[in-house]
């Protein structure tokens, strides 16, 4: 399968990213937009949840999953890897690939395989 150009095969990861709008926390936006931002240069394809929106059992349910009720909050298959800090972290380490599920060559090897 193909989208935006990415050459994907077998089954794609599913990523949830928990965030808000409804919030006066600097920090919060600021950690929001710049997970928001490494998601999107990884081009992969997430569901963004805004938790101010969702019912209080299912915000609940995030909240045990992780053990933390700090946003923004990044699932994969359902597993929690962190908010905006550990994905930089794991970025900086090489490791933020793998933990999204993604094969670390797929943004550069997309375009060349294609002009092969």
């Amino acid at each position: 399968a193909e989208y935006m150009g990415i050459l994907f095969s077998g089954l794609m990861a599913k990523i949830v990213f928990y965030m808000t709008n409804a919030t006066g926390v600097r920090k919060t936006k600021v950690d929001i937009r710049e997970a928001r931002y490494l998601l999107d240069s990884k081009r992969v394809i997430y569901e963004e949840v805004d938790v101010s929106l969702i019912d209080e059992d299912e915000r609940e349910e995030m909240w045990a999953k992780s053990k933390t009720k700090t946003l923004p909050q990044i699932f994969v298959d359902d597993e929690y890897i962190g908010g905006y800090d550990e994905m930089q972290h794991l970025e900086e380490d090489g490791l933020l690939e793998a933990r999204l599920k993604v094969a670390p060559a797929a943004n550069a090897s997309a375009g060349a395989a294609a002009s092969t």
